[in-house]
């Protein structure tokens, strides 16, 4: 049996003895100049690069979260959370700066880290969306050719669906219809619910995804699958 003394001292030489991971953080750069996500090179090490001022980038987001004309009172406690959210999260300066030039909720979301879940998008959420859409789509064993033949793509219009909700960070009211529709024909008036260009934005997604299901068949049919 190994004395504990000896366990325990050998124990400590294999900690000693680690090398981190090329390209994480205080490691080496890996060998094509990276780091890890939000780590930056510098002098051939990986450190996490200045932060940004948390406040202003709290004052920029809050209108997110509560609109531009929100009382003073409201904001000012809503401005502390973000900035503490902020804080934790070690936003960058680089990062920060990117939300505070922003001219749109789509350029905020469209920064290497939006921060707030809603301009990230509800990844969970629509990937349950999707999946929804789809078992509606199967049982629903639809008459219609080109309606038949996303149930052949059932795993790709999942993803579809998914990706387009992510993306465009589809509006609550259409979000809400389509996780409590229990009949696909009656996805169309959740979809009516969406924003002109989120609407037009996923049309030409499924159109683009039914062009391939129909392997060279002519006609587009109404140019809305969902109808």
């Amino acid at each position: 049996m190994v004395p504990l003394v000896g366990w325990l001292f050998g124990a400590m030489a294999c900690v000693s003895d680690f090398v981190p991971r090329p390209g994480e953080e205080r490691a080496i750069c890996k060998q094509d100049g990276r780091c890890d996500p939000r780590l930056e090179c510098w002098s051939d090490r990986c450190v996490r690069p200045p932060a940004a001022d948390c406040r202003p980038v709290a004052e920029r987001l809050s209108s997110v979260r509560l609109g531009n004309y929100a009382p003073r009172e409201e904001r000012e406690p809503a401005i502390r959370e973000i900035a503490a959210l902020c804080e934790r999260a070690q936003l960058s300066k680089k990062e920060g700066r990117c939300l505070l030039e922003a001219g749109s909720d789509d350029e905020l979301a469209a920064c290497p880290f939006p921060l707030l879940p809603e301009l990230a998008g509800d990844k969970d959420g629509c990937r349950a969306l999707g999946a929804h859409a789809v078992e509606l789509l199967r049982k629903g064993a639809p008459d219609d050719m080109e309606m038949a033949m996303l149930v052949g793509v059932a795993s790709r219009v999942s993803t579809v669906i998914a990706d387009q909700c992510v993306t465009r960070r589809w509006n609550a009211a259409a979000s809400r219809c389509l996780r409590d529709v229990t009949e696909i024909e009656a996805i169309e008036d959740c979809i009516d619910l969406l924003d002109q260009d989120d609407r037009r934005a996923l049309d030409d997604a499924m159109e683009a995804l039914l062009d391939d299901a129909r392997r060279g068949k002519q006609g587009r049919g109404s140019g809305d699958p969902w109808e």
